[in-house]
């Protein structure tokens, strides 16, 4: 883990929060472009929560242990050693 994955990380969190925090917000601001793409009220809230627990996964280093954990039965796990 290095200190500019630990800043990003923590930035992807802020986003996140804000994102679940402050819903009214995001939709005042991008309104126009989410309703061209279809993203409703909810939507905003479940990529705010996507964005914390990606940003936690950074910032923390668990990125590769959790892709591993979860993608890692799918995929050959010889691929690449």
């Amino acid at each position: 883990m290095t200190f500019a994955a630990f800043i990003i990380g923590l930035i992807i969190m802020l986003i996140g929060f804000t994102m679940v925090w402050r819903t009214n917000k995001w939709e005042e601001y991008f309104g126009s472009f989410a309703y061209a793409i279809g993203v409703a009220w909810l939507s905003w809230k479940a990529v705010g929560i996507i964005l914390l627990v990606a940003g936690f996964l950074v910032t923390f280093g668990l990125v590769e242990a959790f892709l591993s954990a979860t993608l890692g039965r799918l995929i050959a796990p010889d691929i690449g050693r």
